[in-house]
């Protein structure tokens, strides 16, 4: 038959004693895109080709490429409007890969999306794996849409020439809104006109006008809360006015 053939490693003189060999072979990476990969036995006293199964060569096979994903893993919360790495390790050369998420975390029809948008990325070391910084995008998974409390959205990295060749992040992670107040550079939450700092007082009675930012994420509605011991444990959390939720203007007045 025609095409190059290339000895699997160690068996270029095997003996056979019996009417049934066997050889372990460790796939090599010689990763093909459709099934026309094939094995021969060859008569190494004859030179005759005979077939392991059948009288003639073997069937077409594929040989393919391994993904793991490695980040997210399961239970993060990230941020909308925020960078954050999707990571991933794969066995054999792969040189393009294809990055989608699922809010449902089910990648069915309607909830399947190409992170970024884009159909092919990179892959930043081809025989091994690679990152991206995905700026995550404006849809919350709220807990009472989404399942696991929104804990539900996954990642799957594939190989652009197979998609079939594909991992998953083996649990769900949370997409939230952004409030700010993580770096200098955002103000995050002001009281009475004052950035959120130790040494602010306020009187019982006065009116004390809170302010935030809403950095990222498309939010209706806020809960805010206070904590007269500052540690935000259970006993120690109290609702602001006993609201469960105020609209989101990015200020409330809060009589103390």
């Amino acid at each position: 038959a025609g095409g190059t053939w290339t000895p699997v490693d160690g068996a270029a003189l095997l003996d056979n004693y019996s009417d049934l060999g066997t050889k372990d072979w460790e796939v090599p990476n010689d990763i093909t895109a459709d099934f026309s990969t094939k094995i021969r036995v060859i008569d190494k006293r004859l030179y005759s080709i005979r077939n392991i199964i059948t009288e003639n060569e073997s069937a077409g096979f594929k040989i393919r490429g391994q993904f793991t994903v490695r980040q997210p893993d399961g239970n993060e919360k990230w941020e909308v409007g925020q960078y954050y790495t999707i990571s991933w390790t794969n066995c054999g050369t792969i040189d393009n890969v294809r990055l989608e998420y699922s809010l449902q975390g089910t990648f069915e029809v309607g909830d399947t999306f190409l992170v970024d948008g884009l159909s092919a990325i990179s892959n930043t070391i081809p025989t091994q794996g690679g990152t991206y910084s995905w700026q995550i995008p404006n849809q919350i998974t709220y807990p009472a849409d989404y399942p696991n409390e929104g804990y539900s959205v996954k990642v799957r990295v594939s190989d652009v020439r197979d998609t079939t060749i594909t991992d998953t992040s083996t649990s769900g992670f949370k997409i939230a809104a952004y409030f700010g107040g993580t770096d200098p550079a955002d103000p995050g939450i002001e009281i009475g006109g004052y950035p959120d700092q130790p040494g602010i007082q306020l009187d019982v009675g006065d009116p004390c006008t809170i302010t935030w930012p809403t950095y990222g994420g498309t939010v209706e509605n806020v809960k805010l809360e206070y904590s007269p011991n500052g540690t935000w444990l259970t006993g120690d959390i109290f609702l602001v006015d006993d609201k469960p939720a105020v609209s989101n203007t990015g200020s409330y007045v809060w009589m103390v």
